[in-house]
């Protein structure tokens, strides 16, 4: 099972039980510097004074962009992708190049990173400083993920998240979150052991009700960090796939406890993977983003790249509409070597759930 889990440093205070495997995803470490006791699991708080004048507890709009965030290594094995293929984007056994570590095609689908990074930043937000943000409040607005060389079987990677920039927008803070080398005279963050480059990734998220407190209103460097969206071409699609989202299971309750910070991220029943709480501007939980962005480059690849998941070169897309659980999108695809412009109308409502969305691939070899 993929797991994760915090590995803190060795000064740690008798006060402070070690956390237990979040998940089997290899391991997860971080530099965090617990300060201070805890009541429950909510309340556990880590500090870095060695790199901050800002503490976590007087984190606040203000303050946050000069917060540094801490390092996280990531391990990872073959077992770790192919339980992420299974239980995330739900593939059969048949696909053996993303099921069976034998098959002389398998391989590593690079979005597999996206849930381990969103667990391990909720899971600081709620252990550090619950009050920073209201996850019922916040939505995703866009990712882009550009990846530089294919993820080996196995291995590890240094990722340090960064605050690149808040907008106000009026009725809505956007924040841009990049996981990228923030300097290259220091650690080689979001690069493997070998201090090689693995990745660029940018999330931004949008939290409703925060904006209007006299920011700025345009992005000055979030928003050209990636390529533009890009608008589809004119015609009919190349390809029109239908894809059906996971259901909820009745009566489920989201209360958060101590067990959700050790719960295998890809579980099956693992509702973390797929859906959140409900947010306080729908009468129904919302699917995550990134869980049916990921289906749908899955499927993208797999209908215009036979499935191989070494051409996969960069992705972005726009979260137009809410998706709730079991709501079925119609994901529309125009090929255009070496892009594929992608768009998904959510059938359920009629509205476009992504737009704008685009996966770029390495050209073929001459000989294939």
């Amino acid at each position: 099972m993929i797991s994760l889990k915090y590995s803190i440093l060795s000064k740690l205070r008798p006060i402070f039980p070690r956390l237990r495997s979040i998940s089997r995803f290899s391991t997860i470490s971080s530099e965090f510097i617990p300060e201070r006791k805890f009541n429950s699991v909510k309340k556990l708080a880590y500090e870095n004074p060695k790199r901050n004048r800002v503490k976590l507890s007087d984190l606040n709009r203000g303050t946050i962009p000069s917060y540094t965030f801490p390092e996280f290594t990531i391990k990872y094995d073959a077992k770790d992708v192919v339980n992420y293929a299974k239980s995330t984007i739900q593939v059969g056994s048949e696909e053996k190049e993303l099921t069976d570590v034998n098959d002389s095609k398998f391989g590593v689908l690079p979005i597999f990173m996206l849930p381990v990074i969103s667990k391990m930043m909720k899971d600081m937000s709620l252990q550090t400083c619950p009050d920073c943000l209201d996850f019922s409040k916040i939505v995703l607005a866009e990712i882009y993920l550009e990846v530089y060389r294919p993820f080996s079987k196995s291995g590890e990677f240094r990722v340090q998240p960064k605050l690149e920039e808040f907008v106000d927008r009026g009725t809505h803070d956007m924040a841009y979150h990049h996981y990228v080398p923030t300097d290259p005279a220091s650690t080689d963050f979001g690069k493997d052991g070998n201090s090689s480059p693995l990745f660029f990734a940018q999330i931004c998220t949008i939290e409703l009700g925060q904006g209007g407190k006299g920011g700025s209103r345009t992005s000055e460097k979030g928003a050209y960090a990636a390529p533009s969206i890009m608008t589809p071409p004119e015609g009919r699609p190349d390809a029109i796939v239908p894809f059906k989202t996971v259901e909820m299971p009745p009566n489920f309750s989201f209360e958060f406890t101590e067990n959700e910070l050790k719960r295998d991220i890809f579980e099956f029943h693992n509702p973390s993977q797929h859906y959140g709480p409900k947010p306080a501007f729908s009468e129904k939980p919302n699917l995550h983003g990134r869980y049916y962005w990921a289906s749908a480059v899955h499927l993208m690849l797999k209908q215009f790249a036979a499935g191989d998941l070494t051409r996969f070169k960069c992705s972005r897309v726009r979260f137009t509409s809410v998706v709730h659980p079991g709501d079925t999108l119609e994901i529309r695809a125009w090929h255009r070597e070496p892009r594929i412009f992608f768009e998904a109308v959510n059938l359920n409502t009629g509205k476009l759930a992504m737009k704008g969305g685009f996966v770029d691939l390495i050209p073929c070899h001459p000989e294939q």
